[in-house]
C-alpha cells in the first residue's frame, strides 16, 4: 500500500520507477489502506477488530490511534470506552483494551456470541510480578441470556467489577483467563467471586473455565 503526502492512495508506482530497485510489479498495490492493513493482520496473526482507550477520552471523531502497527479511526473501531465498541461489535469480533481505568458506564453488557475481550495481560499470569500496565475495571459486566464463546482475557477487575449472568437463560463456554480479580462485593452476608450467576437459574450453565 502506497499514499502520497496528502494521504491520496498510489495504486500505480510506474510514475515512480526510478525510486524503486528489483520491484516486482508496479501495479495492483492495494486500493485503500483498510484493505491493506486486514490483510497485513492476517499476515502478522492480528485478529484485533477494534481498539479501546482510554487516552482517547475528549479526542475528536477521526483521531488515529495505532496498536501493533494498525491505524484505529476514533468512532469507526477505536473507542474511550468499552461500552461504545460492544455497541458495534458483532459475533465472533475481537476487542482490546489498552491499559487504563474504565468506569465510565453503569455496567456493561455482552450479546454477542463469540466474542474476545483481551487485554494487556492476556498472556500474563496474575501471580507473577511480570504484569503489564493493566486495563482497570470497576464496573460489572453482563453477559446476556444464552450467549456463548465469550473469552474475557488479561483485564483487571476492581470496585464493582464482576462478571454476571441473566436471570433469563445461562453462560455457555465462557473463558476467563489471566484476570486480576481484587474486587470486595458484598450482598446481605454472602461474598460474591469473579463470576455470578443468577439464583433462579437451575440449569443453563455449562463450561465456565477461569
Amino acid at each position: 500500500y502506497f499514499e502520497d503526502d496528502n494521504g491520496v492512495t498510489i495504486t500505480d508506482l510506474s510514475g515512480y520507477a526510478d525510486k524503486f530497485e528489483n520491484l516486482a510489479s508496479y501495479k495492483d498495490n492495494y486500493q485503500d489502506k483498510p484493505s491493506y492493513e486486514a490483510a497485513l493482520k492476517g499476515l502478522l496473526g492480528i485478529s484485533v477488530d477494534y481498539y479501546v482507550s482510554s487516552d482517547l477520552a475528549g479526542k475528536e471523531p477521526g483521531t488515529i490511534a495505532v496498536y501493533s502497527g494498525l491505524s484505529f479511526i476514533l468512532g469507526q473501531n477505536a473507542f474511550a470506552d468499552l461500552d461504545e465498541a460492544l455497541a458495534v461489535a458483532m459475533d465472533n469480533q475481537v476487542i482490546y483494551v489498552a491499559a487504563g481505568n474504565y468506569s465510565k458506564a453503569a455496567s456493561y453488557k455482552i450479546t454477542q456470541n463469540g466474542l474476545k475481550i483481551v487485554g494487556p495481560n492476556e498472556t500474563v499470569d496474575p501471580n507473577m510480578d511480570n504484569r503489564n500496565p493493566e486495563a482497570v475495571f470497576t464496573e460489572v459486566i453482563n453477559i446476556d441470556a444464552n450467549v456463548c464463546d465469550v473469552t474475557i482475557a488479561g483485564l483487571c477487575f476492581t470496585g464493582n467489577a464482576r462478571i454476571v449472568g441473566s436471570d433469563e437463560g445461562g453462560i455457555k463456554n465462557l473463558t476467563v483467563d489471566y484476570v486480576v480479580f481484587d474486587s470486595q462485593i458484598l450482598e446481605g452476608n454472602a461474598a460474591n467471586g469473579l463470576i455470578h450467576l443468577s439464583a433462579l437459574l437451575t440449569a443453563g450453565n455449562e463450561n465456565l473455565t477461569v
